[in-house]
């Protein structure tokens, strides 16, 4: 059953109810009084706290514990029971359950080198790799594989000529599944490249290709193509948007530059 949201219930939401409860308890004192203590006289006091009662429960805008709350002290306190329930809903509280706000779910992001350190209480990745526990050496190939720059596939490849043939056969499969995904994206460069897209897309595919020569993934038996689609990519990019052949250049320079070091 779901828990039920206190409303607010403010002084003058509360004030009418609570004094008409207080006037019928008044009329029903005086009603005894003036009775003379008959049994007969019992009759319209008891009525008239009832009705009290029954004003109290009727409080507006209040949830039904308040509302439950003025009706027991209206019937427990006649006369006095109308003000101590004024006083007792009005009253500032510190907080209740239903205003407690739901803690919003974390948002989920790829870890990270700096967070797979913190896991292995502040070990590098290589570290990590190499003496780490099986889990720990599971979350960083992980994060490697996700972050696939040239020090990640480093690492890997580190990992894969280590002494431990798990942890050699675990790199291997990521670096096997980063070729496979660098061939199909690849392959998929080199056909768009063919049929001369527009700027957007031959600036992309240029990039993914050269961030793939700067990783030092790739085989050297497939740079070249790499490297020479890249080169297409650019000069498409180039020959498109004039105005940004300063930066496009700046990138096929570094593209040069790491396929000469291949």
């Amino acid at each position: 059953m779901p828990l039920e949201t206190p409303a607010a219930v403010t002084p003058r939401a509360s004030l009418l109810p609570l004094l008409l409860a207080t006037g019928l308890d008044g009329l029903a004192l005086a009603a005894l009084v003036l009775g003379g203590g008959a049994a007969s006289s019992w009759i319209a006091p008891v009525a008239l706290h009832l009705l009290a009662v029954a004003a109290a429960w009727l409080g507006p805008q209040a949830s039904r514990s308040q509302r439950a709350l003025m009706a027991a002290l209206t019937l427990t306190l006649p006369v006095l029971g109308g003000p101590v329930a004024m006083v007792a809903v009005c009253t500032r509280r510190r907080g209740e359950v239903g205003e407690v706000p739901a803690r919003e779910a974390p948002e989920t992001r790829p870890l990270t080198v700096a967070d797979v350190r913190r896991l292995v209480d502040g070990l590098s990745a290589s570290e990590s790799l190499m003496s780490g526990s099986p889990e720990e050496r599971t979350a960083t190939v992980g994060m490697l594989t996700r972050h696939p720059d040239a020090e990640s596939i480093a690492l890997l490849r580190r990992a894969v000529a280590s002494g431990d043939a798990d942890l050699a056969v675990e790199a291997a499969l990521a670096l096997e599944d980063l070729g496979a995904q660098l061939d199909v994206c690849a392959a998929a460069a080199h056909q768009e490249l063919d049929d001369n897209p527009g700027f957007e897309r031959a600036l992309a595919d240029a990039d993914m290709l050269a961030d793939a020569v700067h990783s030092r993934l790739p085989d050297t038996s497939v740079i070249a193509r790499l490297v020479a689609d890249a080169r297409r990519g650019y000069e498409r990019a180039a020959a498109l948007c004039p105005r940004l052949l300063r930066e496009i250049a700046k990138r096929r320079a570094r593209l040069e530059l790491d396929a000469q070091g291949t």
